[in-house]
């Protein structure tokens, strides 16, 4: 019976995390409570492993229960409306830190093993927001920690400064990381993005018949909800006077047009809850930009 139902497990425990991240909007927001768990389990486990005379056991063992409801609203929050979890991450942050630093003065100060939590929340900002905002939340978290570690510094001092630069190691180290990953997912119909996408291309090569580039770049913005898609071409340009009845259904600038491409994109990223702009001067080339909800923020909308 056992190895069937590890068995069981072991083929639904993928399925399971994919739909929880599909769900919140891509791997990276379901880190978020992943985390939130492990940091509960190696609380759980030094209370364990503690000796029971111990002085730090039961105000540790409080705290940490402290930290699991809170813990608690904050992944059913997150389950709930997980765009505006994220975009008050600042906000739960502030909440974490406090609770670690708590356990980490009743656990010892400077001699606390419970210090490993430090880097995980300090690494969370520079996962979702990069490693600029990172490394400014990394300091804090390491001046804070300084403060707390004070009255028990001595004898500790060497230590302290490996785990400070570990701290801002990590930091630094995520936040590159993140800084260099790819988009958050989108929810949407692959097929009719994809037509927007080939739709625009068609219109960038037929701008630039006579020669030019095309560009495509995909973008986020710092709290990773929003993605954008710009096409740019260096061809003729589109006169001014035709930007406003671009995206109307049957108006072309070209000869051979049908007037049909643009509108159906418009369409499409609108029933997408996205938006398409463009920017085009004569003879400077044209500029589409497609911006796009992330997954966690389209669900929310629905």
């Amino acid at each position: 019976m056992a190895p069937a139902l590890h068995t069981l497990m072991a083929m639904h425990a993928p399925a399971i995390l994919l739909h929880a991240a599909s769900h919140l909007g891509g791997p990276r927001v379901l880190a978020l409570p992943l985390l939130r768990a492990l940091a509960i389990v190696l609380g759980v486990l030094w209370v364990l492993l503690t000796p029971a005379g111990d002085p730090g056991r039961s105000p540790v063992g409080i705290t940490l229960l402290g930290f699991t409801v809170y813990s608690a609203i904050v992944i059913a929050a997150l389950w709930a409306r997980p765009a505006a979890v994220v975009r008050r991450s600042s906000v739960v942050l502030l909440g974490d830190v406090a609770f670690a630093l708590a356990l980490i003065a009743l656990s010892g100060g400077a001699g606390s093993t419970l210090f490993l939590a430090l880097p995980v929340l300090a690494g969370l900002p520079s996962y979702y927001h990069g490693i600029r905002r990172g490394l400014l939340v990394g300091v804090a978290v390491a001046m804070a920690y300084v403060v707390v570690c004070w009255p028990t510094l001595e004898g500790e001092v060497a230590n302290v400064v490996v785990r400070l630069a570990t701290l801002l190691g990590v930091t630094a180290g995520v936040g590159i990381l993140a800084d260099a990953n790819g988009l958050p997912s989108i929810t949407g119909d692959p097929n009719a993005l994809q037509q927007v996408l080939v739709n625009l291309l068609t219109n960038a090569r037929d701008a630039i018949a006579g020669g030019g580039t095309i560009e495509v770049r995909t973008e986020t913005s710092a709290d990773k909800l929003p993605v954008r898609l710009s096409v740019r071409d260096t061809g003729r340009g589109i006169p001014g006077e035709a930007l406003p009845r671009l995206f109307e259904p049957f108006f072309t600038t070209k000869a051979d047009g049908t007037g049909l491409g643009l509108a159906i994109s418009y369409g499409i990223v609108r029933d997408h809850h996205g938006t398409i702009e463009v920017d085009s001067r004569s003879d400077h080339g044209t500029t589409f930009t497609v911006t796009l909800p992330a997954a966690a923020w389209a669900d929310e909308r629905a």
